[in-house]
Formats: structure tokens, C-alpha cells, sequence
């Protein structure tokens, strides 16, 4: 993985708090009396996991901006989205031999692979991304190029 600029300066950060930290536990435990050390060590303590369940929060924050995740939604209403329709002429004949048997193939990973021919994935990448043999991704996406109005053609 590759270290980027932003990487360098949030690790430095990170160096420099835990350090800013440590040196003041060291000054608050020389100076405080010694019956309230163990109350000024668990303050440090309870303002240290204070501080790093806040940078999580703020790093899962930015994560999820950056993403489009929404926090509260599961199923945002987006033409990307696909529902029942999908899988109309969905190829069940053509694919049935690949879901029996040793070795058999989950239904829904065909499903899926369906719905991707359909959108233009050829019968490599289903196999590659899905676990699918080449053989069924091929079919899958002979019969989604022979669908009328794909605007592919068969061979």
C-alpha cells in the first residue's frame, strides 16, 4: 500500500498526540501529591480513550462521505439499484446443469451473474469475479447478447 501525503501527515499527528500525551502524564504525575496519583492517572487514562474513540468516529465519518454511504440507509432508491425485474428471462434451462451436482454453483451468484451479463460483463470477468465456471458465465452471456434491444449481437 502505497503511503500518500495525507497518510505521512495524519501518522505524524498521531505521533506528535500520543507523545503530547505521554509527556503530560509524566508532568501531571511528578507534580500531583502522592495519594492523587492514581486519580490523575485514571483522568489521563478516561481523556486518552476520549480521544481515540473521537479520531475513529471522525476517520468512520470520513470514510463513509467519501464512499456515498449514508449512515441510516440500506437500499438507497437509485436507478443503480436492481430489483425484481432484473431477472427476467433469466436463462433457468441453460443453467440448471451447473446447479446440481459436485461442485454445484450457488443460485445466486448465477443470478447475479445474469444481471451483469445483461449490463455488459463478458463471460472472463463473471468467472473471475463470481466463481462461476467459464462455461456458465459463457452461457449467461450468450443468452443475455441474444435478448432483443440489448444492442449486442450473439456471436
Amino acid at each position: 500500500m502505497p503511503i500518500t501525503r495525507s497518510r505521512v501527515n495524519g501518522e505524524v499527528l498521531a505521533a506528535a498526540v500520543v507523545l503530547a500525551v505521554a509527556c503530560g502524564e509524566l508532568v501531571v504525575l511528578a507534580v500531583a501529591p502522592r495519594v492523587d496519583r492514581a486519580l490523575a492517572t485514571g483522568v489521563l487514562l478516561v481523556a486518552v480513550a476520549a480521544l481515540v474513540l473521537t479520531l475513529g468516529a471522525v476517520r468512520v465519518r470520513r470514510r463513509r462521505r467519501s464512499s456515498g454511504v449514508t449512515p441510516g440507509t440500506t437500499r438507497p432508491d437509485r436507478p443503480e439499484w436492481f430489483d425484481a425485474s432484473a431477472l427476467a428471462d433469466f436463462p433457468a434451462a441453460l443453467v440448471e446443469p451447473y446447479l446440481r451436482g459436485p461442485g454445484a454453483v450457488e443460485l445466486h451468484r448465477v443470478q447475479t451473474g445474469w444481471i451483469l451479463a445483461r449490463e455488459g460483463h463478458d463471460a472472463r470477468w463473471l468467472a473471475a469475479h463470481l466463481g462461476l465456471p467459464h462455461e456458465a458465465a459463457t452461457a449467461l452471456v450468450d443468452a443475455a447478447r441474444a435478448l432483443p434491444g440489448t444492442g449486442q449481437d450473439p456471436a
